[in-house]
């Protein structure tokens, strides 16, 4: 892959066989089309013309099991939320549509890798945005992006994207086996554990570096 970028560019991480570099689904509105993608960031575009209107660098995700992407922006209203849970710098953003700002973030170093999506719960008492990760099911405050509550799941590395209807929320998580993805993946000796060197040994890029970072919180 090196030889198919510019000097100074790195190429891009490798993915799972199942996974696309474009597997990200775009939202839009009326005056808007909204697209993700990792070397990037998120990205509006007229819908009449399709020039670029802002452009959000993010951090770009980091998967030590080489799984990829697989997050979409979600658009209420006048905001666009986009959560990457990735092994790394895993965070929630809530940002204005219109001008491309963030209006708040929320830091989820709680979390491991998730592909669940934002949704938005209609209660009695409003809106509020609900967004599943590891082990939990969180509730947030649209406006400020206040924790409300949580619920306990049975899941680490959940891959369903939350349901409501009539204020009660409906989750599908994975199976017992699938819970445990990350022994599976990379406890080769069956022991239990998990090491430095089988994580090493189980990527699929065995020439990817792993950033120092993720060693801390590993």
């Amino acid at each position: 892959m090196g030889d198919k970028y510019p000097a100074g560019e790195k190429p891009l991480a490798s993915i799972h066989e199942a996974n696309s570099y474009a597997v990200s689904t775009p939202a839009a509105d009326a005056d808007r089309v909204y697209v993700y993608f990792t070397r990037i960031g998120l990205v509006a575009l007229d819908t009449k013309t399709g020039k670029q209107v802002w452009q959000l660098n993010i951090p770009e995700p980091f998967y030590v099991f080489d799984w990829g992407p697989g997050m979409s922006p979600v658009l209420f209203e006048d905001k666009l939320f986009f959560c990457q849970d990735d092994d790394l710098t895993p965070a929630l953003y809530c940002i204005d549509s219109k001008t491309g700002k963030i209006l708040w973030t929320d830091q989820r170093t709680d979390f491991a890798v998730s592909y669940s999506h934002p949704i938005i719960c209609q209660t009695k008492a409003g809106p509020e945005l609900v967004v599943a990760g590891t082990g939990k099911l969180l509730g947030y405050d649209i406006a400020t992006g206040k924790r409300k509550w949580a619920a306990e799941i049975f899941c680490r590395n959940i891959k369903t994207t939350p349901q409501t209807l009539d204020g009660v929320l409906y989750l599908s998580v994975e199976s017992f086996g699938i819970s445990y993805q990350w022994r599976a993946t990379a406890d080769a000796n069956g022991d239990g554990k998990i090491t430095k060197e089988e994580i090493v040994a189980s990527r699929k890029d065995k020439e990817a570096g792993i950033p120092d970072a993720f060693w801390k919180k590993f």
